[in-house]
């Protein structure tokens, strides 16, 4: 999906992913993150959403849910992290990573709770009042007050599957009244996801439904609680958007993809941030005129459609066949037969944390002087 793009702006990233793979310093299955380049789109996202004063949280599930990348972020002047899942809250917690956000998408078991209100995570998504109830239970013997985002939608919002989730819009009344109720916590903003959506016929980011449902619910918060209520518009959050989410009277983002330059707009390298990263892989062997490649890093909607196959100082670019999603990937086919053993690279959008893949960390391709200084399995563990 990003190859060319990449090939384009980020040729020394390849370059190094091939030397290295070829001097047996990097294993197949690997994802190469640029640092240099991750930072360098962190920052011209952050200094665009801080001339329309819009707080940024970063998402890391998509290339790893990495700590080192993180506290590069933070350092960077990052509020902190927006936790998909309780998993990945986990693995910022153990790296004392502020958590901005948690609960959203995956609200936070109850056994986990009174760990992570410990911590401090200054927003929790909710959408049941049994989830509010039982944050309220833990803290309100300790006089503290947890911030609450609340999500709704109504029979026209767009939800993907396994993410079925919200309170419904026409029941705000009586939920507001029902959280009002309880002493410790408060109803600091409202979410939605999507907020935003590259649609692939117009080629442009388009404002979602998810989005009017949420101003309903924020106007109406705002009526009734006399104060401002954050409003929280993740999904595509890059350096064209920002104006944008501020339009919409948006207050947070969660750039994920967008780090990496890997924001389905990007295709054609039209968007400002820099593809950041690779997936190396080789050819394990030929059967019936395909090479069959190493796999376990693919992810289904990734769209990988091409990949680069770099054998001593050529280069082809072949087309790639998905693995099945009813099978476990061993392998993915090029419609190509190669030679046993070249490297094999491509570009993708990424959900890291969804794969076995390990992640390799290099620094200095901008200063011509790389060097890898990590590696790390794809939930952020470091490797001996």
């Amino acid at each position: 999906m990003f190859l060319e793009t990449l090939t384009k702006r980020n040729r020394e990233l390849i370059a190094f992913a091939d030397s290295s793979h070829k001097k047996g310093e990097i294993q197949p299955d690997s994802y190469i993150l640029d640092i240099d380049t991750i930072l360098y789109n962190a920052a011209i996202i952050k200094k665009e959403a801080d001339q329309y004063g819009i707080e940024l949280f970063f998402m890391l599930k998509q290339i790893g849910r990495n700590p080192y990348i993180a506290k590069r972020l933070v350092e960077l002047g990052y509020k902190g992290a927006v936790a998909v899942d309780f998993r990945e809250a986990q693995i910022m917690m153990e790296h004392g990573i502020p958590i901005c956000h948690a609960g959203h998408l995956v609200q936070i078991p109850r056994m986990l709770l009174k760990e992570f209100l410990e911590y401090g995570i200054e927003y929790i998504t909710v959408y049941s009042l049994e989830k509010a109830q039982e944050i309220n239970e833990i803290l309100k013997e300790s006089g503290k007050k947890q911030k609450i985002l609340l999500k709704f939608v109504d029979e026209a919002c767009m939800i993907y599957p396994s993410q079925e989730s919200g309170f419904q819009i026409g029941e705000i009344e009586t939920i507001t009244k029902e959280l009002s109720g309880l002493s410790s916590v408060e109803i600091a903003g409202v979410t939605a996801f999507p907020a935003f959506l590259y649609q692939e016929e117009s080629q442009s980011i388009e404002i979602l439904h998810n989005c009017e449902v949420l101003e309903t619910a924020a106007r109406y918060l705002e009526e009734h609680f006399k104060r401002k209520i954050e409003r929280n518009l993740p999904s595509c959050s890059q350096k064209s958007l920002m104006k944008t989410i501020h339009e919409r009277k948006g207050t947070q983002a969660e750039p994920g993809n967008a780090l990496a330059g890997t924001t389905p707009n990007n295709f054609d390298g039209s968007a400002e941030e820099i593809p950041a990263i690779l997936y190396l892989t080789e050819i394990s062997h030929n059967y019936e005129g395909k090479s069959y490649c190493y796999g376990g890093g693919l992810y289904s909607r990734g769209k990988a459609k091409k990949a680069l196959v770099c054998k001593e100082d050529i280069q082809e670019l072949v087309d790639v066949n998905m693995p099945c999603s009813e099978n476990i990937d061993y392998y993915f086919s090029l419609e190509y037969e190669g030679r046993v053993s070249s490297t094999v690279i491509m570009c993708f959008r990424t959900q890291i944390f969804d794969t076995r893949s390990q992640v390799i960390l290099v620094e200095g391709l901008r200063e011509h002087a790389p060097k890898i200084i990590g590696r790390y399995d794809s939930q952020g563990k470091l490797l001996g």
